[in-house]
C-alpha cells in the first residue's frame, strides 16, 4: 500500500488513507460487502441490508482521530447505504482542510463496486450518504440541573408498569426491522 503512496487507515471498514497535496483533504477508502463484514447482514430494514447509523459516527470519530481533532460536532445522515446481497460497494470518507476555527467538514460517499476496486460498468455515480463537522475540541453542552424531586425519586417510579420485552426482536422483524445477533443487546 505504501508503494502506491497510501497509508493504512487502521479501521475495520476502511483500507487506505491519502492526503491530497493541493487541498489538504484527507480521503479514506474502503470496500463494504456482507461477505467480508458478515455482521453487516444483521442490520436489515424493510428487506434491505443497510449500513447502520452508528457506523457513520464511528467513521467520523476515526477521521477525527486521524486528523488530530478532538470531537465530532455533528453527523447528518442524508441517504441510506444499502449493501448488495452479492458484490460490494466502494466507500469514501473525505475530510476537508481546516477552516479558520480548525473545524473540518466530513462527507461519506459510496458507489457500486464490480470487484478489485473497479466501479460497475454502468458508471454509477457516487452517492453522498452523510456529512458532518469535526472540531478541535468538544462543544460544551450545558447540563440542566435535575429537578429536586427527580434527584430523590425511586426507580422505577411507583406507578410504572413493566413491559415484557422477551419477544421484542420477533415483533420488530414483523414490522420490517430485522436485527441479527450483532445488533441485539
Amino acid at each position: 500500500m505504501s508503494s502506491a503512496g497510501l497509508a493504512r487507515a487502521d479501521h475495520p471498514l476502511l483500507g487506505a488513507a491519502v492526503e491530497l497535496a493541493d487541498t489538504g483533504h484527507l480521503v479514506l477508502t474502503g470496500r463494504l460487502t456482507p461477505h467480508d463484514q458478515p455482521w453487516l447482514a444483521d442490520h436489515t430494514i424493510a428487506g434491505a441490508t443497510l449500513l447502520p447509523g452508528t457506523a457513520y459516527l464511528d467513521l467520523a470519530l476515526h477521521a477525527a482521530r486521524l486528523t488530530g481533532l478532538g470531537a465530532v460536532a455533528d453527523v447528518v445522515l442524508e441517504a441510506p447505504l444499502a449493501l448488495p446481497a452479492q458484490g460490494a460497494v466502494q466507500l469514501q470518507v473525505t475530510v476537508e482542510a481546516p477552516d479558520g476555527s480548525g473545524a473540518r467538514a466530513l462527507s461519506v460517499h459510496s458507489r457500486p463496486d464490480a470487484g478489485d476496486g473497479v466501479p460497475d460498468d454502468d458508471g454509477a455515480p457516487w452517492t453522498r450518504h452523510a456529512t458532518g463537522t469535526l472540531t478541535p475540541t468538544p462543544t460544551p453542552t450545558p447540563t440542566p440541573a435535575p429537578a429536586p424531586e427527580a434527584a430523590s425519586a425511586a426507580w422505577p417510579p411507583a406507578h410504572a408498569t413493566p413491559v415484557d420485552l422477551t419477544d421484542l426482536y420477533p415483533r420488530l422483524t414483523a414490522h420490517g426491522y430485522a436485527y441479527g445477533p450483532a445488533f441485539q443487546g
